[in-house]
Parts: structure tokens; sequence; C-alpha cells
């Protein structure tokens, strides 16, 4: 008995084919061979194509499928005079030359490949960088750079710069942001690459092939054939290649940008790396000499005075006790921790007053909150060197080790001054506010101070007498966390630690001199312009990591190209393998698969539905394409015409099928029989209404106003998150992962954190409610009702310019009817205001009405 015949590969993974176009009854329709295809299925189906479009719906169509935004009242009335068979082919070429055809279809690739411009992890640290590669895929999709090109620049631009002009390095370089802006992941972003490097194999898989790769992460792909193996071969291209560091809580500081310059501003750049290099090895340095420093209190020993313990949320006072005190002679208030050491924050008031003599007196609260607000914390009264200012700032644990480093405006939180130590926690915490500040948890009264112990022990302030002295000592001591469990409190005397703190001063000093070196110097870097890009890294190949997990790796695998692609590997000598994946992925055995899944997107962005209906998935869980032949004849199309972008718009515009009208046969196949259709998305909604308004800034969107990186303090409880409103494109709008932009979430904008194919729609109240209500919508429709009053005096003239600006057509009967009804209800609840105010109102609250209405928000 034979063997049965092997399977024949799924149609994705099959070579390009180039049907002819079909022979179809009625010659005389079709415009050009992709109608040929289309009339094909028309007539084995015995369906009845809509009508031809009206032209008014035809320009206002292309518009807003092209550029994003509304036909301008003179182009229409341009394109109605222009009688020639020409006619729609010379708007299609003059849309397709503006720049807003590079803002709108820009925005539709930027969703594929989910740019953001916030880094994702727990604080969402923001990307500074990042627009240049976002304006980078505006200019490609205006200047039609040839698809494949666009793949390998973003793939591996930085190894192509060697084989272009030099002219492009930098565009080649930017280009590789695609890669760049994967998302960072968990608190310390270092310890998780393996999630960026999944989140960068899967976006990869989804924007270029149309295949989820990343689900063979931990397993074979269970439906398509794609390994485990197949997977740790892209790994290591991604694990050859350094990505840019964004910081993070742990590591606050970004690193690893490219820099974009000149001659002479890369000599510059390396000079500061030096001095940078030479200031952390300095600092290095001084903090091993501080290491091998005994403790300030070795061999003293304390004579308890008084203590305590505090209930969670409760108060005590000690009882003044007088003393007489020795020069040099120490008074130490300790606060300890009962066992949860996150949650004790403890306010402490503490005075000390000289009985007789010179009536001397040293508080906390007077010496701290006035001294550290006007010093801006570079007050000697705190930092302990042995100085005068005798208070002393120490963690207990493991041995006494000074609180010196100081922040000001702690969590983002003006007037919030703390010292600490190496770490966050124990801390020295003053409000020199009027007014309560709330941090974390945490809320501290007016000019008050507070101490916060470290996860091992306990946290104390110091008094040291600066003279032999009577004194009177009293304080009191709150815990002011609501999640705190108790604390314990001490108050002991001590010999003095000024000696000890004298022998070490110079060392702690260097330190700090060494410290505040190496920052300035980081203040000061060049401002050369810097890429959110990636570079080269040793090559290495990945280990399998078994079930995913990176602790426990399998075998080793090379370099490569899923076998289902061709499977090629990475040469020895090949660096990390991104310029050889970038080859493949264009040129090799997955070039057919690139193009097709292209096409489709193409095809999606005109007719609402690809000819495959699942973009990101060509595998054997997406939905087939509905006509086979003509996906492959138009990816054949593309690739012989120079994979030209918009040479495929042009081919799909010009047919018939694009010229159809919005309503058919029931039930048809609207690729075939009608054109679908659709919803203004987020981003054209709202350009089209800073566009009537007069209010939209055509002029290029380029970095966020970011606050600057030195004063970043953000945490996984204080993240970054913001909205910098403008009046350019929406394209320019500031994207950011954990917090989306009230508008574009309220309209259904593309999610930041995953590759968005096809944008989900919904209707909710909120939607319409937000053109009565919203300060925008208001603010556009008084400039639209001022500049309409302006340029027509006379209320159906209005009407009339009102409605070829909105809807692309002239005002009916009936819309002035209902117009005129609208201002004759409405001004009666205008008494009192007088011209041009009583029109304006008038007119802007008309507006409002008509830009909520579907003629407006949806094209046929």
């Amino acid at each position: 008995m034979a063997s049965p015949a092997p399977a024949a590969p799924h149609w994705a993974f099959q070579p390009l084919g180039d049907p002819a176009p079909p022979a179809v009854r009625d010659a005389g329709w079709p415009q050009s061979d992709v109608d040929r295809f289309v009339l094909s299925k028309w007539e084995a189906g015995g369906q009845t194509p809509a009508p031809l479009a009206e032209r008014r719906e035809l320009l206002r169509r292309a518009t807003y499928d092209l550029t994003g935004l509304p036909p301008s009242v003179a182009d229409m009335d341009a394109f109605m005079a222009d009688a020639s068979a020409e006619a729609f082919a010379k708007a299609v070429d003059r849309l397709l030359a503006s720049p807003a055809y590079g803002e709108k279809w820009g925005r539709f690739w930027l969703d594929v490949v989910r740019y953001a411009d916030t880094a994702g992890e727990n604080t969402d640290r923001p990307l500074p960088h990042a627009w240049r590669y976002r304006n980078w895929v505006l200019q490609a999709f205006n200047g039609d750079l040839a698809y494949d090109e666009f793949i390998r620049w973003q793939i591996a631009g930085d190894l192509l710069t060697k084989a272009g002009p030099e002219a492009s390095a930098n565009d080649k370089i930017v280009a590789t942001g695609y890669l760049a802006i994967a998302r960072r992941f968990g608190h310390d972003i270092e310890k998780d690459m393996h999630l960026t490097f999944e989140d960068t194999i899967d976006t990869m898989g989804k924007s270029l092939l149309g295949l989820t790769l990343g689900c063979a992460r931990c397993h074979d792909h269970k439906y398509d054939p794609v390994s485990t193996r197949d997977y740790y071969g892209l790994y290591g291209i991604l694990q050859s290649t350094r990505f840019p560091f964004t910081g993070c809580e742990p590591k606050p500081q970004p690193r690893d940008m490219v820099p974009l310059e000149t001659a002479e501003g890369k000599a510059r750049r390396m000079s500061w790396e030096g001095d940078m290099e030479a200031a952390a090895v300095a600092v290095k340095q001084a903090e091993e000499a501080a290491a091998k420093l005994g403790s300030p209190t070795a061999g003293s020993t304390p004579v308890l005075v008084a203590s305590g313990e505090l209930d969670p949320g409760k108060s005590q006072e000690m009882a003044p006790v007088e003393l007489t005190v020795a020069q040099g002679e120490m008074l130490q208030l300790s606060i300890l921790p009962r066992g949860n050491y996150g949650a004790d924050s403890t306010g402490v008031e503490w005075e000390i007053t000289e009985a007789g003599g010179m009536g001397r007196k040293w508080s906390l609260g007077g010496d701290f909150v006035s001294d550290s607000w006007q010093n801006g914390g570079g007050m000697q009264r705190a930092d302990s060197y042995g100085n005068p200012a005798v208070w002393h700032l120490m963690d207990l644990v493991p041995d006494v080790a000074l609180l010196t480093d100081y922040v000001r405006d702690a969590e983002q939180t003006p007037g919030l001054m703390v010292w600490r130590g190496s770490e966050p926690c124990p801390s020295f915490v003053v409000n020199t506010k009027d007014a309560p500040v709330h941090f974390i948890t945490v809320t501290m009264p007016p000019k008050s101070v507070g101490l916060h112990p470290g996860p091992n022990g306990g946290v104390a302030v110091a008094w040291q007498s600066p003279a032999a002295l009577r004194i009177t000592v009293r304080g009191k001591a709150s815990e002011i966390d609501p999640g705190g469990d108790g604390i314990a409190w001490r108050l002991e005397r001590r010999p003095g630690i000024g000696a000890a703190l004298a022998a070490r001063k110079s060392t702690v000093q260097q330190l700090a001199a060494a410290k505040k070196t190496r920052d300035e110097k980081a203040a000061a870097k060049p401002s050369g312009d810097l890429a959110y890009a990636v570079a080269e890294a040793p090559p290495a190949n990945a280990r399998v990591q078994k079930k995913g997990e990176p602790k426990d790796p399998g075998d080793e695998v090379p370099r490569k190209m899923p076998d289902i692609l061709g499977g090629a590997v990475v040469p020895a000598d090949a660096g990390s393998g991104r310029l050889q994946l970038a080859d493949w992925l264009t040129r090799g055995a997955a070039q057919g698969l690139t193009a097709r899944v292209m096409v489709n997107r193409i095809w999606q962005g005109h007719f609402g539905d690809g000819i495959v209906p699942t973009p990101n998935d060509f595998g054997t869980r997406g939905s087939p394409p509905s006509d086979p032949a003509l996906l492959d004849w138009l990816a054949s199309r593309f690739i012989a015409d120079g994979w030209s972008i918009k040479s495929m718009h042009r081919r799909l515009m010009l047919s018939a099928a694009y010229q159809r009208r919005s309503q058919g046969t029931e039930g048809g196949d609207h690729h075939q029989a009608f054109f679908p259709r659709r919803r203004l998305t987020a981003e054209e909604l709202r350009d089209t209404l800073l566009l009537l308004s007069g209010n939209l800034d055509f002029s290029p969107g380029g970095a966020h106003p970011f606050p600057a990186e030195a004063t970043w303090t953000f945490t996984q409880h204080n993240p970054f998150a913001a909205v910098y409103d403008h009046s350019r494109r929406s394209v320019y709008l500031m994207v950011q992962r954990t917090r989306r932009h009230p508008f574009l979430a309220l309209f259904d904008a593309g999610d930041p954190n995953a590759s968005t194919p096809v944008r989900s729609q919904s209707t909710v109240p909120t939607q319409a409610l937000y053109f009565l209500n919203d300060p925008f919508v208001h603010v556009q429709a008084k400039a639209m009702a001022a500049r309409l009053i302006k340029a027509a005096p006379e209320d159906n003239a209005r009407m009339d310019l009102a409605a070829r600006e909105l809807y692309g057509r002239p005002a009916g009967d009936s819309d002035r009817a209902v117009m005129q009804d609208f201002l004759t209800a409405t001004a009666a609840n205008l008494p009192g205001l007088t011209e041009p105010e009583r029109s304006i109102e008038l007119w802007a609250a008309w507006l409002r009405v008509l830009l909520g209405t579907n003629e407006l928000l949806y094209v046929d």
C-alpha cells in the first residue's frame, strides 16, 4: 500500500505565485486588473455590485484615506469642475504628495509596531529620544522608501550605514528604533530583558511576517511550524544586540543611546565620556577607602536615659530630663521598628535647652526645617563631619553609618527634604512647608521632622555637645504611618564621636567631592542629538530556556531564521546577525510572506478588512485569504514595482472596486460588492476639529517637554504620568504605555503595549457627551463660529459654508430649516449678550451639534 502523499504546506508558507488576472464575462466593467479578480468573484457568486460612488463622496473618502483630513472647499470645487477621465488619478497623486499622507499612514505603522514614548516598566519612564523614530517613519512613508529597505533599515540600519551614503546614516540609525521601542518590564529591567526580547520577537513576527512567533518561547508552537529552537535562534540575534537602557527605579540613569553628531560633536562626547569614566573611578576609590574605616562608635558604651514604645497611630511625650554633659558627649535618639520596617515613619520633636550660661537652644524643628530649606541641603549642620553644628544622622545597622545623601523635593514633592544612606531607608525626612505633605502612605504635619527605620534595624539622630553644659531635654514621638505596626524609641548618652569623625573627615569629604564632581559632569553632558536605537553587542548564541525560564537553560541554539522560512544560520564572523536577518526577511525564503503581509495591510487600510482578515496572523489559527490569487498577484506586483507603497495605493484606489458606493447587496462580501462605511479614527477626529476651527498647526512635532533627566525621581509608587496637549496633528501627541491620552482612549486609538493591526471600535454614551461638554470641542466650535461669521455674514450662506467644510457638500433646505429652528430656540437662552459675542455663542452651539453628527464622524 502506497504511503499517503505529504500534506501541502500551509498557504502562507508556499512560494509566492504570480497568477494571471482571470477572464471575465463583463469585459466593459473593469477599470484595472484588480477589478478582474474582483469581478470574477462577483460573477461566480451571482452578486450585483453597488454603483460607483458620487464624486463628492469619492473625494472625501480618498482624502481621509490618504491624509486623515477632510478635503478643503477649494479642493472639492476643483475636483468637481474637472470633467477629465484623469481627475481622480490626479487627485490621488496630489494627496500622495502631501506631507499629511505620511502622518496618516505612518500612524498606521506605529500602531502595528506598538510605538510609545514611555518604557512601560513599573515607573513608565519617559523616552526623550523615541520621537525621532516616529518622525522617521512618517518621513519614510512620505518619501516612498521602498518597503524592503524600510524593513532593512529598521532591523539593521546601523549596520547599513557603511554601505550607503553618509547623508542617510543618521536616518538608518534612528530607524532601528523599531527594535529599541520594545517594552521594558518589571522593577529592575536588566533582570527581565528576556521579556523585552520576547516582546520584540512577538512584534517582529506579527508586524513583518504575520506570525505569532512569541508562542514558541516556552514550547514548540502548538499550531504553526515554529519550534522553540526557532524562537531562540532569533533570541540569540537580539541577545547579541545592545538595546538602549531606559533607566529604572533601582538604576535611574539612562544610558546606551546612540549619538547622532557631527565630527566636532562626537569629539565633545568622547571627551565627556572620558571625564565620566575618570569620575566614576574616583568615586569607586573613595567608596573603597570609606568602607575600610572603623565604626565611629566602636568601644563606646551607651547609658540609657529614657525609652518607650508606641502602638500604631499613637504619640508619647518624654518627661523633661536634666543632665550635665561634657564637651563632645553625645545624646542619641533611636527609632526602632517592631516588625514591618516599611511602614514605621515616626514624627519626632526634640529640644535641648542650656540651663544658664548663654541660654542656647537646639531643636530638630528649628535647626532643620528652616536651614534645610534656605540652604537647599548644602548646610553643614546635618552632615556630621565633626563640625560645630552638633547634629548627626545615622543608620544603626549593621554598624553606624552616616546619612549624608541629600535629596531635595523628594518623591516629586516640593518642600520635602530627605537624607539617606546607600538605600532609600533608613532616612531622615523634613517637611519645610507650612502645610501638610503627603507622600507614599504618610502625611507629615507642617514644619515637621520624621525618622524612617531601615530594613534591618533602627535609625538615629544624635546631638553632640559643643561644651560642658547643664541642659534640659524634652521630646515627643508619634507614629505617623497608617500602615505601621508600632515602634520603640530609646534616648541614650554615650561618648561623643567627634574625634572619630575628625579622623575620617578627609576620606568622607573626598567621597563627597568625588560624587559632586561626577554629578556635575553628568549634568554637563554634551547636547548632541541622541537616538533611541540599537547597536551591536558581543555576539553569542542563546540557550533554550526550558519552559521559558531563563534560570533553567537547555541546549545552545545557533542564531538563525525559523526552519519554515529557510532556517539560514548566522555565519560565525557576522556579528549579531541582524544584517542577515534583514536580508532573509526581504530577499530570502520569507520574501513572499513579507510582501503578502504588507500588501494585505494596504488593502485593509482602504477597504476596512484585509484580504486576510487577521492581518497579524497568517498562520493556521488565522483566517484564510478571501482571494488567494488576488493576494499573490498584488504581492508580486508590489515586488515588481520596487516595493513601492505609493504605487500600491494608486493600484488599489484607481480600481472600480475602491470607487463603489458604500451601500450594496445585503449580505455581500464588501471587498467585492460595496465600499464599507467606517468611523473616523481618534486622530482623524481630533485633527478634523482642529482643522475646521482654524487652529491646526501643520508643523511637524518634535521632542516632548519631559522633565529634565536630572530631576527624575520616579518610583513604582510615583510613576511618570503626563498629558502634553498641543495643536499639531495627533500623531505627534505623547503616547504613554500605562496611562493613555484621555481623548485617544475615548475614541479607541491603538494600544501602545501590543501590536494593533486593527483598532477596536466602541460606541458609548461618553463619546456623544464629549461633543456637548468637553472644553476642547467648545474651544474649537467657538473658533470655527468666529471664522464662519467673518466669512459669511448671512445665516443661510454661513450654513452652506459650514456644510461644505464639514461634509463636503452644499447645505440643503432641511439643513437650513433645522438650523433656523435651533438658532431661534437657543437665542432665548442667551439674554444680555451683545454682538458679536451673541452670534458666536449661537453658532458655536449649533456647530457642536453638527460636529457630533454621523455625517461628519463616518466616511462613506
